[in-house]
């Protein structure tokens, strides 16, 4: 009975290798098999062109035992582990005939081929950034320059491509001036911050504003340079951080704005108007500090009758909902009555553990002379009741101040 067993040597085998201008071969040996001679020649060919290749070649010699005695053979078997992320399908292996004891193979590699793909993405990245630099200038020239920095930016993100494509191709392909990139987008950023350095952004008309809703009336703001108005610039509106609106100025360099929902009930009352490019490039042109259009709020009290069929709390909070925009309940002016309606159901079922989680529809109509105000929402909750609490505690009235506002007294 015979014992094997394997000790492990590392050694090279012996190889043959030979260099064309664009083709690579390896010529691969194994006492093992014909697989292990193809993986020789593949990770030869890889070894050559550098690639992201890594191979052991472990030299097996087989110890054979009997009873008490052992002897080596005299024969070598070669064990070839290859990995590699470079794809392989473009290297050839042809199966030879063998020396000797040993199995041959051929390996061979086109590297036009091989980098085929490289290439074309790397003279493509050329090609758009060329495209995408002349596209830029000319936006610059029209004055359009929310389009010359949104460009500048895929600008930037094509050069960042390029540098790791170009050094996968130095791996393995002969790199000359061709293959390189050169682009002008610092010199384009300048342009850019240098013209934008000369905007002014500026409130048309401006005034002092009163208002009795949380509706503050159109204003318009004007963006020009010392030549004439700007286009297509981005400005927005905010308030307490909260972006109340944003839109482009157009051809005239105009681009007004009607706000609903601005703080009425409680302060600031102050509306913060600033241009909508990233802050780095605000800072260096002078236009990172925002506009600011002030204004005051006239409350009034609006006197009405409650006309309400729900339960005592449900009715009781309604009124209660209603005060906070200065409408209040009086039994004498029933010439402008209001009446409310609350309507609820199911819409979806739920079990969280232990617990049934419903989806209830709520809605709160409030009709009067001149006013149809009518708010629909999905309310979570545990019961009918606590949604339509739920939902009355949280409803937005504005649309109803403003069209009961005929009903409001100084």
């Amino acid at each position: 009975m015979k014992l094997f067993s394997a000790i492990t040597l590392t050694l090279m085998i012996a190889v043959s290798a030979s260099f064309g201008a664009k083709l690579i071969s390896y010529t691969g040996y194994s006492a093992e098999s014909q697989e292990e001679a193809n993986n020789a020649a593949i990770a030869g060919v890889a070894k050559q062109i550098s690639t992201q290749v890594s191979t052991s070649q472990k030299l097996v010699k087989k110890e054979i035992k009997k009873g008490e005695t052992s002897s080596f053979n005299k024969n070598f078997s070669v064990s070839n582990q290859v990995e590699s992320n470079l794809l392989l399908k473009g290297i050839r292996v042809s199966p030879k005939p063998k020396q000797g004891n040993s199995f041959v193979a051929f390996a061979t590699v086109d590297l036009d081929q091989l980098s085929s793909e490289l290439r074309f993405n790397i003279q493509k990245i050329q090609k758009d950034v060329k495209q995408t630099e002349i596209e830029i200038i000319k936006s610059i020239e029209q004055k359009r320059y929310a389009d010359a920095f949104e460009k500048l930016t895929s600008l930037r993100m094509l050069v960042l491509k390029h540098p790791p494509l170009l050094e996968s191709l130095a791996e393995f392909y002969p790199i000359d001036s061709s293959f390189s990139l050169s682009s002008i987008d610092q010199e384009l950023e300048r342009t850019l911050i240098e013209k934008l350095s000369n905007i002014t952004v500026s409130i048309k008309d401006p005034q002092e504003y009163e208002i009795t809703t949380p509706i503050l009336p159109s204003f318009t703001v004007y963006v020009s340079d010392k030549e004439g108005p700007i286009p297509n610039f981005p400005i927005y509106v905010m308030q307490n951080n909260r972006t109340l609106g944003e839109r482009y100025t157009k051809d005239a360099g105009e681009v007004s704005f009607a706000l609903k929902n601005v703080n009425f009930d409680q302060g600031p009352y102050t509306i913060q108007i600033a241009v909508n490019f990233p802050h780095m490039i605000l800072k260096k042109t002078g236009l990172d500090k925002p506009l600011e259009i002030q204004y005051k709020t006239k409350k009034t009290k609006c006197s009405y009758y409650l006309s309400c069929k729900e339960t005592v709390n449900v009715c009781n909070l309604i009124e209660n909902r209603l005060a906070t925009k200065s409408f209040f309940h009086n039994p004498n002016n029933q010439k402008n009555t209001i009446q409310a309606k609350v309507t609820s159901e199911i819409q979806k079922a739920m079990k969280a553990g232990r617990n049934n989680i419903i989806s209830y529809s709520v809605s709160l109509q409030l009709t009067g002379p001149e006013i149809n105000f009518l708010k629909k929402e999905k309310v979570i909750a545990k019961s009918e009741y606590e949604a339509v609490i739920k939902f009355l505690e949280k409803v937005d009235l504005n649309d109803f101040s403003t069209q009961a506002s005929f009903l409001c007294k100084e």
